[in-house]
């Protein structure tokens, strides 16, 4: 195996997220132009003039956590496989590198991203105040979680994983086995360096096409059981409630969606050709075709796509618009290739998740 460029990474143990608001970002390797929403836990959203090529550097990858950041050594990091399997094993990091590797380019998305639309729409949601920028697009490499599903021996009985971090609050949620057996990955490195501890390394779950809820981080345990998670993480949150306040559905795969990266909202432009890009993406399906508007959604036109990264990745679109003086309203939708389209509203739910709807930037066009 070729070996992985090194990289400046924060020592974190027994940092407190309290320590780190916007002058600490640099510590973390991070932007400091990102925006902190939360200290404690540390939440930061990356805004979208800053999503500007189609491998998201990782000081530009928005944070998400529900507990304190953790840091593990390479040499002390360890991975227990237990429950319904046949022979419960322990891995070591040395053992994952030994092991043939999988590498693609994937989105990782917040299930929550999008939800400040949902009160720009009228109806505020619960829950932290994501803008449009809890998405990035990176090349993940990794051991095949199969493999060492396989060496366990699953269970015919199993249903979930459930996947427990370090750290002195773990966080757990349950996957389904026929996901991570189909393209998951325990992640070790990500754009060709080590993970950095502030993004769940040294091994991080990932679960392409699916929310990033799901890529639990610092990830040292999974036990494989018969049921769906009784985690707080699986039944009241990241689940669906309707308007009787009963759970309708969970939150998994990710939803055709795009963004429109520049302009950026309430930008001054001048009349004339102006250039409107971003980026679309899908649950694994690819993206099939991008539509822009400039009146709202009165009409149409297909954009430009770029170079196809695979099925996993996002794509970038552009569209020579034709600017006129006064105010306008950009519109985004995409087509994965499955067929299915964004909304142009998306049904509204209580914890604000899943917004896909097409996105909306206004500008102003000066007058001549």
């Amino acid at each position: 195996m070729a070996t992985l460029r090194s990289a400046p990474t924060a020592e974190l143990a027994g940092v407190s997220s309290e320590a780190c608001g916007p002058a600490a970002l640099a510590d973390l390797g991070k932007d400091q132009r990102l925006l902190v929403l939360t200290e404690t836990p540390l939440n930061v959203e990356t805004p979208l003039s800053l999503l500007d090529t189609p491998i998201t550097p990782v000081e530009r990858i928005f944070m998400r956590n529900n507990h304190e950041l953790v840091h593990t050594e390479q040499a002390c990091w360890s991975l227990t496989l237990d429950g319904l399997v046949r022979r419960p094993l322990t891995f070591s990091f040395d053992d994952l590198l030994e092991l043939p590797r999988s590498c693609y380019v994937a989105v990782l998305e917040c299930s929550g991203n999008g939800r400040t639309a949902f009160a720009e729409a009228g109806t505020p949601a619960e829950g932290l105040s994501w803008g449009q920028g809890a998405v990035a697009c990176a090349e993940w490499i990794g051991a095949p979680l199969a493999l060492l599903l396989e060496r366990a021996g699953v269970k015919a009985t199993a249903l979930q994983a459930e996947c427990t971090s370090a750290g002195p609050e773990p966080f757990v949620r349950g996957v389904e086995l026929s996901k991570l057996l189909d393209d998951a990955m325990l992640a070790y490195a990500v754009n060709g360096q080590p993970i950095p501890a502030a993004h769940g390394g040294p091994v991080r779950l990932v679960v392409p096409g699916w929310g990033g809820v799901n890529w639990v981080k610092w990830i040292t345990g999974m036990r494989l059981i018969a049921h769906e998670s009784l985690s707080h993480f699986n039944q009241e949150r990241y689940v669906i409630y309707g308007a009787d306040g009963q759970v309708t559905a969970k939150v998994r795969e990710l939803q055709v969606k795009s963004i429109i990266t520049g302009p950026t909202a309430g930008e001054l432009l001048r009349p004339g050709l102006v250039e409107v890009r971003g980026w679309a993406w899908s649950a694994g399906n690819g993206v099939a075709q991008v539509e822009l508007s400039a009146n709202g959604g009165a009409s149409w036109q297909p954009a430009q796509l770029a170079a196809n990264q695979g099925p996993r990745a996002w794509r970038g679109f552009h569209w020579a618009w034709h600017a006129t003086p006064g105010r306008h309203t950009l519109m985004a939708r995409a087509t994965d290739g499955a067929g299915a389209t964004q909304p142009l509203t998306a049904p509204f739910n209580s914890l604000g998740y899943l917004n896909n709807a097409a996105h909306r930037v206004e500008v102003n066009v000066e007058a001549l």
